[in-house]
């Protein structure tokens, strides 16, 4: 969880720096690595197998929707990126 806040905190200048697009997206970023720890600190616990499983989907949901940014990223930063 560390790790997510730390990188929040690095984004607290998007909004100087880039349109309210990349500022929405990166607490979109945010708010799924919020998840993503939640379910992975619950994984480490003690769970009923049910619960388990649960905190397993999440995780690996997450995880899916974090390996597809790499596409959206590009698709966000592009505009920003580009040499005049």
């Amino acid at each position: 969880m560390a790790q997510v806040n730390r990188a929040a905190g690095g984004n607290a200048e998007s909004d100087f720096l880039f349109g309210p697009e990349v500022e929405s997206y990166l607490r979109e970023v945010h708010k799924q690595g919020v998840k993503l720890a939640i379910a992975c600190d619950q994984l480490r616990g003690v769970l009923t197998p049910e619960q388990r499983q649960e905190q397993a989907k999440v995780a690996h949901d997450m995880c899916a929707w974090f390996l597809e940014q790499f596409a959206e990223a590009k698709k966000v930063f592009r505009p920003y990126l580009r040499l005049a």
